[in-house]
């Protein structure tokens, strides 16, 4: 079998660091199978390269297998790594300064932390969380007070949005569907519920399959209704998995299935042409606000819900995977949501600024 093109760029990204080792490491989910993981790590990227300081996505799954170079400074750049054995790895590289090491924009779930987490935590020279909740919690956790909290690093991702406008009037309008396998995993073309979550969110673990059977209906009749009103439906895939469940439950409906491409840009291309986008991944609704298009939100995650709540959207236009439990959600394509610009650039400059004071602290210059 052919590799795909998200482990040949994974795989050139390791090489080219070979040649070059970059003076500062990013380091994150970039194996390259979650473009949202991806655009965190270009976000911190375009800032660095503003600067002229040279910087490489390291992937901090394979950070000790592949042997990625160990760089002057590390970022840790954003999403949900925080976890024992990822920043384990991180510590035994870095071991000898901890102050040489970042972690931005980070997302911490244990319930508890190795020896060598916590010396890390205590030591790196920036702490900042996507969430206010978060930040708390890892005070609590180290006693340092200077753990900073800020909007998720894509927000912070610039690009220019393609010239062409959103519809053209001999065209239908695009509907984008961004499904994922709800806290599951696909064998043999089945959904099976993910055991991890059993500790992570027991409630939603035990009731599964009622949750899972309602958010397939719920996405299937809202395809239904676009195709009624002559959208043209399209999947939107942000990772392998995304692309496999929209087949999955979208099977025998006349819906155009993209493939999972990872570059943040292909998406956001596809996102600004939209007329409407249903989406679930965390990523997918961070884009379709940026760009100005209209939203039907799942807030699968509860870092959706609080962004959601945090920009004022009536908790009546979305839905959760808690509300599944209990209800059958409503289907209604007009209430899709199109968020203030303001607000939007606000994230952004905010997420930006977060970025900046990280690299100051870290005095490259």
């Amino acid at each position: 079998m052919l590799p795909s093109t998200a482990q040949v760029g994974h795989l050139l990204r390791r090489v080219s660091q070979s040649v070059v080792k970059p003076r500062v490491g990013i380091i994150g989910g970039y194996h390259g199978i979650n473009a949202g993981d991806l655009a965190l790590g270009y976000s911190v990227r375009q800032q660095l390269e503003r600067i002229q300081i040279s910087s490489g996505l390291q992937t901090i799954y394979n950070l000790d297998r592949w042997r990625w170079p160990v760089a002057e400074h590390a970022i840790i750049g954003g999403g949900a790594v925080g976890y024992n054995d990822a920043l384990g790895k991180v510590y035994k590289r870095y071991k000898s300064n901890l102050q040489k090491v970042a972690l931005l924009g980070v997302d911490f779930n244990e319930q508890h932390y190795t020896a060598s987490a916590m010396e890390l935590l205590h030591h790196a020279k920036w702490i900042s969380c996507r969430s206010a909740e978060q930040a708390e919690r890892l005070r609590s956790l180290t006693q340092r007070e200077d753990i900073g909290v800020h909007p998720d690093l894509a927000f912070a991702l610039q690009f220019d949005t393609p010239n062409s406008q959103k519809q053209a009037n001999n065209f239908k309008p695009v509907f984008l569907v961004n499904v994922v396998p709800l806290y599951a995993k696909i064998i043999q073309g089945e959904m099976i519920p993910v055991k991890q979550y059993a500790q992570e969110r027991p409630d939603l673990y035990e009731s599964w399959s009622v949750m899972n059977d309602r958010y397939v209906q719920y996405v299937r009749e809202l395809v239904k209704e676009a195709l009624q009103r002559n959208y043209r439906v399209e999947t939107l895939p942000f990772t392998p998995m995304d692309a496999a469940a929209g087949k999955l439950i979208l099977k025998n409906l006349p819906v155009l299935h993209n493939p999972y491409v990872p570059d943040p840009a292909y998406l956001i291309n596809k996102i600004h042409r939209a007329h409407t986008v249903f989406a679930t991944r965390f990523h997918a609704t961070i884009f379709g606000m940026k760009l100005g298009t209209k939203i039907i939100p799942f807030a699968y995650a509860r870092k959706n819900e609080r962004l959601l709540e945090s920009l004022g959207m009536p908790s009546h236009l979305f839905y959760t995977p808690v509300q599944l439990k209990t209800t059958a959600p409503e289907v209604n394509i007009d209430a899709a949501y199109q968020f203030e610009a303001q607000r939007i650039s606000d994230l952004q400059v905010q997420a930006q600024s977060a970025i900046h004071n990280c690299i100051n602290s870290l005095q490259l210059s």
